[in-house]
């Protein structure tokens, strides 16, 4: 195998897991932030998988100075909390992406893309998605067969996750601790077997020490995450804290709950929510999926994770394609005496719109963004809504067919109808047929107005002093 012209740069036991998925399409080394200075040449391609502290921000901006193309690889989602609520003595930088330092930033998903852009990457986004995530797609589950376990199993499996950080204040962690311990105390009433409701069976992948502080067990045989993808596929539901392990449980059809009672703005979004110990029984019986309403809700969760999630082409080849243009590029800017300049796309964003319009719109949003918006996945309505049978049509010719006939007889019956008015039109003017409408107006008012008076003289009793008078007896009477 040829040199490797690029590294994942950190200590090996966070990087190696990262590099790992693209080794089947290039030479890919390892280097720590101290050696990459020395080992690393111009030309070659430095992946960073994070910006946050100053040794990595100090070694980016080195690199770019010797002609060294940078790139963020981000791994998971963003989360409010990080971004913009940390101590004022955080040991990260507290403004990390905004922008980026790295010469390009390889996002997750769209909406990703939409957030770094409109923080001053426009120039450096690129899709690409998670490439450790490239083989759970083609484990993915059939979703009706999802569907029917959660409606008829008497016991769900629920996996409990925090993500690496439960908090990044004192108060964040005590706010997530709370959570935990209603959500614990909730599930140890477990409900008779005769009830009708599910009962629980929990697994718990707690971080930080909350296991401890919970008396509950916890189930981590490391934090890369690669124990994770095992434990998901024997769970059903998913409650989470904000987590990339969110979207690992959504490609795998899991019901994810976000555990979120610090009342924040989500970046990704979850179709099931808690936010107060009250939510926490309703919600759990929501995840069941036993009614179409429900169903639905995972018809959202499949729109959140293509919005938070790019995965087609796989993510690994999009990947090594992002570098090796980054590569090829580079030496061009060096063989030419220049610095370092990328261009806007170098991964193609062709067949991400639906349409010519939204291709449109897409183009115009460039200029202020610096990105195309992928379309969402088309909802399945046949399976969304089964008591309407022609929206399972799935055949576009022979839908335009039946929209025309619907057209031809629709005109038809406007026709009909217009001429049913002309005729009706005629009739009432007809000498006869006029004295009977007037005689049924008349008749009608004269109704009218004899409800009136019932109404009137029935009040006028009730408030009357003499309330024992047979006159005001029979007015009650007759009311």
């Amino acid at each position: 195998m040829s040199e490797p012209f690029v590294y994942f740069v950190g200590p090996p036991h966070q990087v190696a897991h990262h590099a790992r998925p693209l080794q089947r399409h290039l030479a890919v080394g390892t280097v720590t932030t101290e050696a990459a200075l020395e080992q690393l040449k111009p030309g070659d391609v430095a992946v960073f998988v994070s910006e946050h502290f100053e040794e990595v921000r100090e070694t980016i901006s080195a690199l770019r100075e010797r002609h060294v193309a940078t790139l963020y690889a981000i791994d998971g989602i963003l989360e409010w909390r990080n971004a913009w609520d940390n101590l004022p003595d955080e040991k990260s930088c507290p403004w990390t992406m905004r922008p980026c330092l790295a010469d390009k930033v390889a996002v997750i998903g769209p909406s990703q893309a939409r957030t770094l852009a409109a923080w001053g990457n426009g120039a450096k986004v690129e899709l690409v998605g998670v490439p450790r995530f490239d083989r759970l797609w083609d484990e993915r589950p059939d979703i009706g067969q999802v569907t029917a376990r959660l409606a008829q199993a008497e016991t769900l499996r629920m996996m409990v996750i925090t993500a690496k950080c439960p908090g990044f204040t004192p108060e964040q962690v005590a706010r997530t601790r709370r959570s935990l311990a209603d959500l614990r105390d909730y599930l140890a009433s477990q409900p008779p077997a005769d009830s009708g409701r599910p009962r629980w069976e929990v697994i718990w992948r707690l971080t930080a020490g909350l296991d401890q502080e919970l008396g509950v067990e916890t189930q981590i045989d490391d934090l890369t995450g690669a124990d994770l993808a095992t434990q998901l596929a024997s769970a059903d539901v998913v409650v989470s804290t904000a987590s990339t392990a969110m979207l690992e449980a959504m490609i795998g059809l899991k019901t994810v709950v976000l555990l979120d009672y610090h009342n924040v703005p989500q970046y990704v979004p979850t179709a099931w929510r808690i936010s107060a110990t009250e939510q926490i029984a309703s919600t759990l019986e929501s995840v069941r999926l036993s009614t179409p309403l429900d169903r639905r809700r995972l018809s959202f969760q499949e729109e959140c994770l293509a919005d938070s999630l790019w995965a087609s082409p796989d993510a690994s080849a999009r990947m090594a394609r992002l570098i090796s243009a980054m590569h090829t590029e580079a030496l061009a800017c060096i063989a030419a005496g220049q610095p370092l300049r990328f261009s806007r796309h170098l991964l193609p964003l062709h067949g991400l719109v639906d349409s010519e319009a939204t291709d449109r719109v897409a183009d115009e949003s460039e200029e202020n963004t610096g990105e195309r918006i992928p379309a969402l996945p088309r909802p399945d309505y046949a399976w969304l809504y089964p008591e309407y049978e022609s929206l399972a049509a799935d055949d576009p010719w022979q839908a335009r067919s039946e929209l025309a006939q619907v057209r031809r007889e629709l005109n038809y019956v406007r026709k009909d109808l217009a001429a049913a008015h002309e005729v009706l039109a005629k009739w009432q003017r007809l000498p006869v047929i006029a004295q009977l409408l007037r005689f049924g107006a008349w008749w009608q008012s004269r109704g009218e107005r004899r409800r009136k008076r019932r109404v009137t003289t029935g009040s006028t009793a009730a408030t009357s002093p003499v309330s024992g008078s047979p006159m005001t007896r029979a007015t009650e009477a007759r009311s």
